[in-house]
C-alpha cells in the first residue's frame, strides 16, 4: 500500500471517530426527550427479523419472567407486515407511541440499537434502565429486571 493511501485511510478514520462521537451525543439527547412506557420490558421487533418471530412465539413465558415489569412489543416500522406480525398479541402486550411521537421514538431507539431483536427495560419514570441486544430468553429477562432493581 502506498503512503498516499495509508494517509487517506488514517484521515478517514479520524473523521469517522468525530462523527461517531457526535452521533452518540445526539443519541443520548434523543433518549432523554422521548416518552417510553414506565415499568416495561419493551421488545423491539420488525417483520424482516427472523429471530424476532422466535421471541414472539415465547412472549407469554417472557412476560412471566419479566414480572413485575410489563412486557410489551414495539414494531420498529409502520407497515402492513408489521401490523400483521403483532396482530395475534393481546392489546396489553403491544405498544405504539402516539402518532405525533412515532418517528422520534423509533429514531431514538434505533440510535441505541445495534440490530434486532433488541430489548429495553424502563423504570417507573419511563427511563431506560437496562437493555439487551439479541434474542431474549427467560433468564435474560430476569437479569434485565434485576438491573432495573
Amino acid at each position: 500500500m502506498s503512503r498516499g493511501w495509508a494517509h487517506r485511510i488514517l484521515r478517514a478514520r479520524r473523521s469517522f471517530f468525530w462523527l461517531a462521537l457526535a452521533t452518540l451525543g445526539a443519541a443520548d439527547q434523543r433518549q432523554e426527550s422521548i416518552e417510553l412506557p414506565p415499568g416495561t420490558l419493551l421488545l423491539l421487533v420488525a417483520p424482516w427479523c427472523a429471530p424476532c418471530w422466535g421471541e414472539l412465539a415465547h412472549v407469554d413465558a417472557l412476560a412471566k419472567a419479566a414480572a413485575p415489569l410489563n412486557l410489551r412489543v414495539l414494531t420498529m416500522e409502520d407497515s402492513a407486515r408489521a401490523r400483521a406480525m403483532t396482530a395475534g398479541l393481546p392489546p396489553e402486550r403491544q405498544w405504539t407511541p402516539r402518532a405525533a411521537d412515532r418517528a422520534s421514538v423509533r429514531a431514538a431507539l434505533w440510535s441505541v440499537t445495534p440490530g434486532l431483536p433488541f430489548s429495553v427495560a424502563t423504570d417507573a419514570k419511563g427511563r431506560i434502565c437496562a437493555q439487551h441486544g439479541g434474542g431474549l430468553t427467560e433468564a435474560r429477562a430476569l437479569l434485565l429486571v434485576k438491573q432495573c432493581g
